[in-house]
């Protein structure tokens, strides 16, 4: 459902504030995609639908319904001191959790032990400018910030710095999908924090491929595979990697001075423990 509201959208908050039961409150969908760590909330990774529809004391729990009568959020809270700033849990956020509960008996949360950002459309176009050997066909990214020592992330051989732009089931990728991918990254399609959240999540326990943007440095040798121990990588420390070098993009002796190749790696999520 949160893929399908629009910002504008006109919704209604269900509730019963301060013991009035029945009560209707109206506005419009300000934000679809209202980040946690925008609201200073703990977990960042938490997205709310954001709207002027009043929530008060006694709204938390009911619904927030379009003018289509479809429950698209469930009435959560609303910013302190402010007026006609509420947020509401998206429907499929709801789903998810009731479904995890019902086969786990709890929420899992997947970790993989690093921090990341998003790489918009705007920040492509400056690297690309700032570096012309950068990957034409990728056009949004996740760029990995940091990564955690004994991590599952370490142990796949991401490093920081690393762009991720494509994300696959470990059990259905091949070397000719790898080709693939590279051909076809972000068509129509692109990556974003919220889809790869999602695809750790599904994947506890199991593996994903990624398809990683990698600098190239001069001592690197492109075009070889690259296994556990048999490669420095590109901080000069030792890899533990068990990742593939693609394919590459760029010369040596561009005048840029940098150069990108693309890298495989599996990436194995676990459960985060409870806080």
């Amino acid at each position: 459902m949160l893929r399908r509201l629009r910002v504008g959208e006109w919704v209604v908050a269900l509730g019963s504030p301060f013991l009035l039961k029945h009560s209707v409150t109206a506005g419009i969908v300000s934000c679809v995609e209202r980040k946690g760590s925008e609201l200073g909330m703990h977990s960042p990774r938490t997205e709310f639908i954001q709207t002027d529809a009043r929530i008060n004391a006694g709204n938390s729990g009911g619904p927030l319904v379009n003018l289509d009568g479809e429950v698209v959020g469930m009435n959560n809270m609303r910013a302190a001191g402010g007026d006609g700033v509420s947020f509401a849990i998206p429907a499929d956020t709801i789903k998810q959790l009731l479904s995890e509960i019902s086969r786990y008996g709890r929420v899992r949360r997947p970790y993989v032990g690093i921090t990341m950002t998003e790489v918009v459309p705007s920040r492509m176009g400056q690297l690309r400018a700032a570096c012309p050997d950068f990957p034409a066909n990728v056009s949004a990214a996740i760029l990995v910030t940091r990564v955690a020592a004994n991590s599952p992330a370490a142990a796949a051989g991401l490093h920081e710095d690393d762009i991720i732009v494509s994300v696959t089931n470990a059990k259905r990728m091949t070397r000719q999908v790898v080709t693939d991918s590279i051909m076809q990254v972000d068509s129509g399609n692109p990556i974003s924090v919220s889809s790869f959240a999602e695809a750790l999540q599904a994947a506890i326990g199991g593996g994903l491929e990624l398809l990683v943007v990698r600098e190239q440095h001069q001592h690197d040798k492109p075009g070889v595979v690259s296994k556990a121990g048999d490669k420095q990588n590109s901080k000069g420390k030792g890899s533990n990697s068990s990742g593939d070098v693609a394919g590459t993009r760029g010369s040596s002796n561009s005048s840029s001075g940098c150069r990108y190749t693309f890298v495989t790696l599996k990436l194995s999520p676990v459960e985060a423990p409870p806080n």
